[in-house]
C-alpha cells in the first residue's frame, strides 16, 4: 500500500491465509495481524457467505489476486470479472491468458514495485467501462469455449 500513489484505498482481505503447517500458519497470522494494525487494512477472516462476497466484489474499485509463485486459479478470477470488478493479477497461467489484452493490470510476481505500479494503473482508469467490459467477456467463458476449443483437437487426433 504504501509503495502506490492511491492514498484514500483500503485493503480488505476476505478469507483464511494459506499456510503449510499449524506453526507457520501462526507465525504467518502474526505477521500480518502486525501488518494489518499498522495499514488500516479490514480482514473478514475464516467463511464469507455467499451473500457478502458479491457485496464485497461489487463495493471494490479492484479485486487483487496476490501471488507470489505459480498456484491454480483459485476462483477469485471468474468470480470478479462475472461481477464486473476490474482485476489486478499476476502475469503468468491463466491470468495471462485471460487478462491479456484486456483493460485489467497484470503484475510481475515477487516485485512489489511492479504490484504497486499495476495497482495505481488500475486506480486511474474508469471503473464503469471496465466493468461493463469484464462482465462481457466473462459470459464467454465456460464449457461451451473449452468444448468448442478443444473437441476439434481430440476429434482431428
Amino acid at each position: 500500500i504504501r509503495l502506490t500513489t492511491c492514498r484514500r484505498k483500503r485493503l480488505v482481505f476476505a478469507g483464511r491465509l494459506p499456510a503449510a503447517n499449524r506453526t507457520h500458519r501462526f507465525i504467518q497470522r502474526a505477521k500480518f495481524e502486525l501488518w494489518r494494525w499498522s495499514n488500516a487494512v479490514i480482514n473478514f477472516k475464516g467463511y464469507v457467505p455467499d451473500h457478502t462476497v458479491r457485496a464485497l466484489f461489487e463495493a471494490a474499485d479492484a479485486a487483487l489476486i496476490l501471488r507470489s509463485e505459480p498456484h491454480l486459479n483459485s476462483g477469485i478470477l471468474s468470480v470478479a470479472m462475472t461481477i464486473g470488478t476490474p482485476v489486478v493479477a499476476p502475469r503468468y497461467g491463466a491470468y495471462l491468458e485471460y487478462l491479456n489484452n484486456t483493460k485489467n493490470e497484470l503484475y510481475e510476481p515477487r516485485d512489489v514495485r511492479d504490484l504497486a505500479s499495476a495497482i495505481d494503473q488500475a486506480a486511474k482508469k474508469e471503473r464503469h467501462a471496465i466493468s461493463n467490459l469484464n462482465r462481457q467477456i466473462s459470459k464467454d467463458w465456460g464449457w461451451k469455449k473449452i468444448l468448442n476449443i478443444c473437441l476439434p483437437v481430440v476429434i482431428s487426433s
